[in-house]
């Protein structure tokens, strides 16, 4: 007997020695002796168990063969049992309907034409007694039915379960062959409000087929679908709508919006929910069509006002709400294919000049959202003449008219030959305006080229970029994880941004899985560390509502307590790191020094104790109540505009976080004046503050007052707190102020809310003034007095100027880059960046139209009208007034550091007479004791002429002059002690420099002895000019004066007259505006004179004059060499 033989060979082989016919042997069995188990035929015999335990004990396997009438099959299913089962089929008929009813209930009511059919069949057998083959059909098909809804219901909605496909498979074709309209069939409502039932006597259903803004045909609607003939919730529509258009022409990212209308007899239809489908989607990996039975919940949320797009459906693949079913046609899986584009450029020829000037002037308007309808035919039109030297390439591919498939090739065509050099040519390709995928993903391949840091930069416009991805795995998402995956600060601020845009509702399902997303690559360690950022972002938020909530007699008392609670987050050896910088490593907080501000919100300030012991403290501000997105986005445009100056050379010393106000605070900190220069605090002041005013000025930031624009003990000055942009003025009290949506901080690595605050700011005043913010900038003529240094220093005022102008055209080189990033953020949820008007403000102000000579002079007027605008005085004395509790602590805080010399009094206790000359006794009190010395009359107004100048004037008491004065000494005396009285409690007070006046008098000798030389430059009158000779036109920027003076020595009020010579029709005379009162004025006033043919033999006769009369000029003979660059040409004192 051979093991491996089959127990069919062993029977043919017993069968044989037996002489029995094999005939026969389907009518034998073998069984093992002992045993009623048969073996199988087709079985290996060796593989039996009972075999193997034989040959285990080398025994031979007793078999008994067996006629197959002769087994026992008592145990067999017999006729009688499958007559009872059919007896009984008729009996359960109800109990199948009713659980298939309960599966549709659990199916949030939706069920199929099948299904319904289905029971409703059955019901209608079960009276008539049928046969058991007939209810065994009937059954059959409500089951076929029944697996069809579930595969149907699994598929459209996310759930945790899941059924097999029962349809046939379809074959495949490409939709490029697709000669039919589209087409598709409303088949019912479910869950249909009973409310709505009862309120309305008809529903309408819209649908619109879009492709980004652009509607592709006209809405169809189904009207007078009656409540009457709803069943329950359900409501059976059963509507065909037809679109008049091939499929086959329709682009890949085309949208289907549906809405849902309630009516009522003689009043308008009300909407009352809304849905939307992408009609192309990517299944099985492949990119199809559309098809078969789709179910979309429908959401009742405010109707969407951006683009519909894939990122808004996934918040309809949640089962709730009221449900659309609708059907498409299912005979073919159609997929898309992307066309290719052709191998050669489509660039005819260079285009002439004229053209090309046009072109260029159309794309200095940067965005695609600024261009007219007329503009767009244009570059379309002449896009064989575009190239990179002209036009942008998103411009030119935004203006296309079309998108159908056909029209792809030759958009391909010139995206292929476009090289995308600079981050905006790709975040332009990246906004709303381009849905087509395979332009994003191009776009996308320059991201990739970005370095972490700038990808860091630009995160906040590539998260808003995701709401366009047609898939979860689009190539932004991945790029963004593989990015996270390399950088800790990246992958932080991804999540800490996704986590704030979980604020928008339309969104939040598809935002909520790229986080997941995001969560689940990270790993384990990160993943625990940002969940406890968000524990202590938590922690934080609780506390610093509670406060802002609470009545005013109670917020000491709950700080304290929440105090404790911060201090508890750090229980049991707990560290974390600060949401706002990954590298700041905390593990405790100082509860002495937690506090909150008395402004409008109530900021909590929360010190955090650094796990470096050689670290120190990081204070945090975390502000509730506002919402803060605008906050951030300012200060990201601020530091690309800083990044693009420092590119460019240019340093303007830009800081983005809180310290504190004012020039005398400067002496507090900068104790003697030779350390006042030595730290260059005048020199950052002056640079950071023409960065900021560049910046302000470009972004329309307005509210400006001296509570948010502050000062670095360094000099450095910056703006916080950015709610009105764009040149959105606060308007009169009266009118009620724009509510926004209130949220709660979210913490980002770029906040720049990480600060440390030695002055508590008031609470703001109510608004009093009607469009305060009607100055261009912020710039006083404190600011000036400041950085001039009380007029002893104008060549600082030139300085600023210049500054200011270099960083205008710095970034007007890069108005691109701007308006890119803000473009990205229109959707984002800001009160006041929302649509193309905010865009427009932006580019008006940048201004690109303008040459640098003229955006120079442009620039400059906006200076002057900064320096001139009285709303901002109003402004600025309304706050100062308002926060006279926060002063009072800055004073306190000035005695607490001011040197013991600080004067506390000065008084006149008598005098004498010394010949014609009377000598004052000054007595001077100071902080450990009094010194007393002797001055003249003059002497007291010496001093005041030098305070003159190291303070504006409308901060100094009035100075008694010889007017007001009587022959008497006692009289003057009294005057004296009046002023000083005011003097030293005014903005002297605590003043080193004006110690040092009183207790040393004037100094003499500040200036270092200049040259002989230099001492006739430092006195000879002169100009600066900058000319260009262009097509025939020369302009001529009149930039600077000094030295000049009228003839008795007082400030003139100067302007300038130019002439070009030869002049024989005296044509040719031009003049500036008047700059009053000033030695040294700044004009920055272009001066053009057109169809110049030649500079050969032309001289530039320049005459500077006032209100009465000449004051200096000179004669410049025209030259190439004396073109395009800044110089500076001496005056003489005689008419030309």
């Amino acid at each position: 007997m051979y093991p491996s033989w089959t127990v069919g060979n062993l029977l043919d082989g017993l069968l044989h020695i037996l002489d029995i016919s094999p005939a026969r042997n389907e009518q034998y069995f073998l069984k093992i002796c002992g045993s009623e188990e048969f073996l199988k035929n087709g079985e290996i015999f060796g593989n039996h168990e009972s075999a193997k335990r034989f040959q285990q004990q080398h025994m031979e396997v007793p078999l008994r063969l067996l006629r197959r009438d002769a087994v026992n099959n008592e145990l067999a299913r017999d006729g009688s049992t499958n007559m009872y089962s059919r007896l009984k089929c008729g009996t359960n008929m109800n109990q199948i309907v009713e659980e298939v009813q309960s599966i549709c209930s659990f199916l949030s009511n939706v069920s199929s034409r099948e299904v319904e059919d289905g029971i409703a069949e059955i019901q209608r057998v079960i009276p008539l007694n049928p046969d058991p083959s007939e209810c065994e059909t009937r059954v059959l098909e409500l089951h076929q039915a029944l697996r069809k809804l579930l595969h149907t219901f699994f598929s459209n909605f996310e759930s945790d379960f899941g059924s097999e496909e029962v349809l046939p498979t379809r074959p495949k074709a490409n939709v490029s062959h697709h000669e039919d309209v589209l087409q598709l069939d409303l088949a019912a409502l479910y869950r249909v409000k009973s409310t709505w039932l009862s309120s309305f006597d008809f529903f309408s259903i819209s649908c619109k087929l879009t492709y980004g803004s652009q509607e592709l045909c006209e809405t169809a609607l189904s009207e007078n679908i009656a409540t009457a003939l709803s069943l329950g919730n359900k409501l059976q529509c059963s509507r065909m709508m037809v679109f008049p258009i091939q499929i086959k022409k329709l682009p890949y990212e085309s949208m289907l919006t549906f809405r849902l209308l309630g009516s009522k007899k003689g009043k308008s239809p009300e909407l009352l929910s809304w849905a939307v489908l992408p009609l192309f989607s990517k299944r099985q990996v492949t990119l199809t069509l559309v098809s078969g039975t789709v179910l979309l919940s429908m959401s009742m949320l405010p109707e969407l006002t951006a683009l519909p797009v894939p990122a808004v459906s996934d918040s309809h693949r949640q089962a709730t709400g009221v449900i659309l079913e609708l059907g498409f046609p299912d005979t073919h899986r159609w997929k898309y294919d992307w066309p290719n584009p052709l191998p050669g450029s489509i660039l005819a020829m260079p285009p002439f000049e004229e053209l090309q000037q046009k072109i260029r002037d159309v794309s200095q308007k940067h965005c695609l959202l600024l261009l007219t309808e007329n503009e767009r035919s244009f570059l379309w039109d002449k896009r064989h003449f575009c190239t990179e030297d002209n036009t942008y390439v998103h411009l030119l591919l935004g203006s296309a008219p079309r998108w159908a498939p056909e029209d792809l090739t030759e958009i391909y065509t010139i995206l292929e030959h476009w090289p995308l050099r600079n981050p905006e040519d790709a975040l332009f390709l990246l906004s709303d305006c381009f849905l087509d995928q395979k332009i994003r993903g191009v776009a996308i391949q320059q991201v990739q080229q970005f370095s972490d840091e700038e990808l860091e930069e630009y995160l906040p416009q590539l998260v808003q970029a995701l709401k366009l991805e047609w898939e979860l795995d689009g190539p932004l998402v991945l790029l963004l994880l593989r990015r996270s995956l390399q950088s800790v600060r990246v992958a932080q601020q991804l999540y800490w941004l996704l986590e704030d845009v979980l604020e928008d509702i339309h969104y939040r399902s598809w935002y909520s899985k790229v986080q997941a997303a995001l969560k689940h690559c990270c790993g384990r360690r990160l993943r625990q560390e940002l969940e406890n950022e968000q524990r202590l972002v938590k922690v934080l938020t609780q506390a610093a509502n509670k406060i802002r909530m609470v009545e005013k007699s109670r917020r000491k008392e709950v700080l304290n307590k929440e105090k404790i609670n911060i201090s508890n987050f750090f229980k049991d050896g707990i560290s974390c790191r600060l949401p706002l910088d990954p590298a700041v490593f905390v593990d405790g907080v100082d509860i002495e020094a937690c506090t909150f501000y008395n402004a409008n919100s109530l900021p909590l300030e929360v010190s955090f104790i650094n796990a470096d012991s050689q670290g120190r403290n990081t204070g945090v501000i975390c502000k509730t109540g506002d919402n803060l997105r605008q906050d951030m986005l300012v200060l990201q445009i601020v530091r690309v505009m800083d990044r693009v100056w420092l590119q460019a050379g240019l340093d303007m010393r830009m800081v983005i976080y809180r310290e504190d106000t004012l020039e005398k605070w400067f002496h507090m900190w900068n104790r003697t004046e030779e350390a006042y220069e030595e730290v260059l605090a005048v020199v950052n002041f002056l640079h950071s503050c023409a960065g900021w005013c560049v910046a302000t000025f470009i972004l329309g930031i307005c509210d400006r007052h001296n509570d948010n624009i502050m000062l670095k003990h360094s000099g450095h000055m910056f703006h916080i707190d950015f709610g009105k942009i764009m040149g959105n003025a606060q308007t009169f009290g009266t009118i009620k102020r724009q509510e926004v949506e209130c949220v709660p901080l979210r913490f980002s690595p770029r906040t720049a809310l990480c600060v440390e605050v030695d002055v508590v700011t008031g609470v703001s005043l109510p608004y009093l003034l009607s469009h305060r913010d009607r100055c261009p900038f912020i710039f006083t003529s404190e600011m000036q007095h400041f950085i001039t240094g009380g007029g002893r220093k104008p060549q600082r005022f030139h300085r600023f100027v210049e500054l200011c102008c270099e960083a205008y055209n710095g970034i007007r080189k890069r108005a691109a880059l701007v308006l890119s990033l803000l473009q990205l953020m229109l959707g984002a949820g800001m009160p006041e960046m929302k649509d193309s008007q905010d865009l427009q403000y932006v580019h008006n102000h940048l201004r690109p139209q303008d040459s640098e000579l003229e955006a120079t002079s442009y620039f400059t007027r906006m200076i002057e009208e900064s320096m001139n605008s009285l709303p901002v005085k109003i402004n600025f004395l309304i706050h100062n007034m308002g926060q006279l509790p926060g002063r009072q602590r800055l004073a306190v805080e000035a005695t607490r550091v001011s040197p013991r010399t600080n004067i506390q009094e000065a008084v006149i206790q008598k005098y004498t007479t010394k010949g014609r000359e009377v000598i004052y006794e000054l007595k001077v009190i100071i902080e450990d004791g009094y010194l007393i010395s002797e001055k003249t009359f003059s002497q007291f107004e010496t001093i005041h002429k030098a305070l003159q100048r190291l303070f504006v004037e409308s901060m100094l008491p009035q100075f008694p002059g010889w007017y007001r004065m009587s022959f008497t000494p006692s009289r003057r005396m009294t005057l004296l002690n009046k002023y000083l009285k005011e003097l030293f409690n005014g903005p002297c007070k605590g003043n080193e420099f004006v110690c040092s006046l009183f207790l040393d008098g004037p100094r003499t000798d500040m200036a270092p002895k200049a040259s002989r030389k230099d001492a006739v430059l430092l006195t000879t009158p002169q100009v600066q000019l900058c000319m260009t000779y262009r097509d025939r036109k020369l302009s001529v920027l009149v930039k600077h004066l000094k030295n000049i003076r009228l003839p008795d020595g007082t400030c003139p009020d100067t302007y300038v007259v130019t002439r070009l010579r030869p002049d024989p029709e005296n044509c040719s005379k031009r003049k500036t505006r008047v700059v009053r009162n000033n030695y040294h004025p700044t004009f920055n006033q272009l001066i053009e004179y057109s169809d110049v043919q030649t500079l050969q033999g032309k001289v530039l006769e320049l005459q500077v004059k006032s209100r009465k009369g000449f004051l200096a000029a000179t004669s410049i003979r025209l030259e190439d060499g004396k073109m395009g660059t800044e110089k500076w040409f001496l005056l003489g004192n005689c008419s030309i």
